[in-house]
């Protein structure tokens, strides 16, 4: 049986799984199909897909849910589903990882540009839609919540907020696209933005994808000083980074 995720990863390095979006188009999706929709249209490409990352090594996987949410799945006409296609995803992902493997939820930002428009969304509209998505994940049995690729922080604050409301039981990542050399695209700091997603109940915070390695250690060097307080999660970015 494995140990709690945070316990473990406190002495350990963790192998993570790669690009999966990039890597089910290799495997014959069509470019352009919603992947997150596989996880109730087709579960065994995604499964397979599990299973061929735990073979060659990686130690925790992410579900093939980094774009199930309200915003982003109403173009298929599936914002109602969010909570069956998170909850889909990651039992799949479960199902593969057996006693072993660890299982992080995937959760990316919503897709609205920061600052909101007040009048088309509201706080609680984003809320509503990141509430669906950790009941998913927490129903189907994750060990931990990554939220990732969030190009804003007052969206990733907010995403933490609900993540440590929903399921208090379950660790936070929060990781964040720094492009600019350790900062994001609106200027924010990497090391304040890290200190902000801490205080805010994330357990790890890091940076994903961007705009290349260099950009990415920069970041990661920024908010070194944070260690002993969080821990720093370093994924390397791969062609499309996982579904995007």
């Amino acid at each position: 049986m494995k140990p709690p995720f945070i316990e473990y990863v406190r002495n350990h390095v963790v192998l993570g799984d790669g690009a999966l979006g990039s890597y089910l188009f290799e495997r014959g999706v069509e470019r352009g199909r919603n992947l997150d929709l596989l996880n109730v249209q087709a579960p065994d490409i995604i499964f397979n897909a599990h299973e061929e990352y735990i073979r060659a090594g990686s130690q925790l996987i992410e579900t093939n849910t980094f774009g199930a949410n309200r915003f982003n799945l109403r173009e298929s006409g599936a914002e109602e589903r969010v909570e069956e296609i998170n909850r889909a995803g990651a039992e799949i992902a479960v199902k593969a990882a057996g006693h072993q493997v660890y299982v992080a939820g995937s959760m990316g930002p919503s897709g609205i540009i920061f600052p909101r428009d007040e009048e088309e969304f509201t706080p609680d509209d984003l809320r509503e839609s990141f509430r669906a998505q950790v009941r998913g994940l927490a129903e189907g049995g994750v060990d931990v919540l990554i939220i990732e690729t969030f190009p804003s922080l007052d969206e990733v604050l907010l995403a933490i907020e609900v993540a440590r409301s929903e399921a208090p039981e379950l660790p936070v990542i929060g990781q964040m696209v720094y492009p600019a050399r350790g900062t994001t695209v609106r200027g924010d700091d990497a090391l304040s933005c890290g200190r902000a997603m801490i205080k805010a109940g994330a357990a790890m915070v890091g940076t994903n994808c961007g705009r290349g390695i260099d950009a990415m250690v920069s970041a990661i060097g920024r908010m070194s000083i944070l260690q002993g307080r969080g821990f720093l999660f370093l994924p390397f970015p791969m062609p499309e980074c996982r579904s995007r």
